[in-house]
């Protein structure tokens, strides 16, 4: 979830208190993630592109789609994330699998 999708889930959740620790952490934790949570940007993005620098396979590019659970409403709870199929992007995922599953 990119920074202004958190700043949403707060709104809707002001007094969860395991994300008002997780936000406290990461605004300690970070001068560039306290800087950018100051700006108050909100997205209500329910799909898109998200680009992730993986420790392991390098650089990710992947779709995303979030989805809304009827019980909740207005709160996302799943997240899929995807990528092109024979994109270095899918045969790193791919990689990812194998190595969770030889670690298993």
């Amino acid at each position: 979830m990119d920074r202004p999708g958190l700043r949403l889930v707060a709104g809707q959740r002001p007094g969860d208190p395991d994300l008002i620790r997780l936000l406290h952490r990461m605004t300690a934790g970070s001068p560039e993630f306290r800087d950018m949570w100051a700006t108050h940007n909100v997205n209500d993005t329910a799909h898109g592109r998200y680009h992730l620098d993986h420790d392991l396979v390098g650089t990710l590019h992947l779709d995303f789609e979030f989805i809304a659970l009827p019980a909740d409403p207005g709160v996302w709870a799943i997240c899929l994330y995807s990528a092109e199929p024979g994109t270095p992007s899918a045969i790193a995922l791919q990689d990812l699998i194998m190595r969770d599953l030889e670690a298993s």
